[in-house]
């Protein structure tokens, strides 16, 4: 077995009884330090990333699945199937740019305080905390996840929808 342990510019190893001594440089710089905290850093933003993903859904799953959403007899039915881009009323076009242009800014302003966490738990914290103003975007534009998602979907996979979305898009930043 080998034992390692740095002392006072040595490394001292230590193998079956037997030990050997060798020169250890920490860096003065504090490079590996900062280099370590940004690889960290990238690491928790792509976590984020993929943790929102799956918190809203699969999206390309979700959002292209030909299936019917099965719920109980007492509530409304959701969307049946992925509408086709000529069915989806203006309105939700409208609804959903303006959600997802708040998602952006949401994701835009937030991402410094993911990677200025300096705890998993403050990471976590912040993840949380970036999930639920995610929801309330959503919600707070008149559409559900679900729809969002289907709409995000159909912009990523119908390219005449894709179309209408990035208009919209255009119409909305020419007025601000």
């Amino acid at each position: 077995m080998i034992k390692t342990r740095p002392v006072k510019g040595l490394v001292k190893c230590q193998l079956e009884g037997q030990s050997s001594e060798q020169e250890y440089n920490p860096p003065r710089s504090g490079l590996a330090k900062r280099l370590c905290k940004g690889l960290l850093n990238w690491a928790r933003s792509l976590i984020l990333g993929l943790l929102l993903s799956l918190t809203l859904g699969s999206l390309p799953g979700l959002a292209q699945s030909s299936s019917p959403v099965s719920l109980p007899d007492d509530d409304p039915p959701l969307l049946d199937v992925v509408p086709s881009a000529s069915d989806i009323p203006s309105e939700k076009v409208s609804q959903f740019a303006q959600a997802y242009l708040k998602m952006l800014k949401l994701m835009a302003n937030r991402e410094p305080d993911l990677r200025s966490a300096e705890t998993d738990l403050d990471s976590v914290e912040v993840e949380h905390q970036i999930e639920a103003d995610a929801r309330t975007i959503i919600e707070g534009s008149g559409l559900t996840q679900l729809e969002y998602l289907q709409l995000l979907g159909l912009a990523n996979s119908d390219p005449e929808f894709g179309e209408r979305i990035t208009m919209q898009l255009q119409e909305i930043g020419e007025e601000a």
